[in-house]
């Protein structure tokens, strides 16, 4: 013997994202988040790193505001102004065109030419559409 279960209306009990059990959400415990309560905190980005090598001055860096202050003309012997560049790699890699589509030029040729032809598109018509409604003819 089978039987079918429906369940109608909203689901009572969710999952608490602080101990892992199932709580009715009309009788929350006071001291757990909800589910979709984020919590309020700063995101933090330390300012400490493992030391680098500086390439421009030969000095090491554990620290990402001394490493860029040395790039500045007032941080470095020479006055110059350095910049920091990342390490992809894709960036010495010389552009490469993708070559043309022949056949979806040759095909768009022969479909405003059959067009012409047919006269649905002339000189007028063609002026006229793209003055008063800009857009595919």
């Amino acid at each position: 013997m089978t039987f079918k279960v429906r369940v109608t209306g909203s689901v009572r009990f969710r999952i608490c994202p602080d101990c892992g059990e199932a709580h009715d959400r009309h009788a929350w415990p006071d001291n757990h988040r909800r589910p979709d309560e984020v919590l309020a905190a700063p995101s933090v980005i330390a300012d400490t790193m493992p030391a680098i090598h500086g390439q421009h001055d030969g000095k090491m860096y554990d620290s990402k505001r001394a490493l860029r202050a040395s790039y500045r003309p007032s941080g470095n012997k020479e006055g110059k102004y350095y910049v920091e560049v990342g390490n992809d790699p894709a960036r010495h890699r010389p552009f490469k065109r993708p070559p043309p589509d022949k056949k979806g030029i040759r095909t768009s040729i022969e479909k405003a030419q059959a067009k012409l032809a047919r006269g649905e598109v002339s000189r007028e018509t063609y002026e006229r559409k793209v003055i008063t409604r800009p857009g595919p003819i």
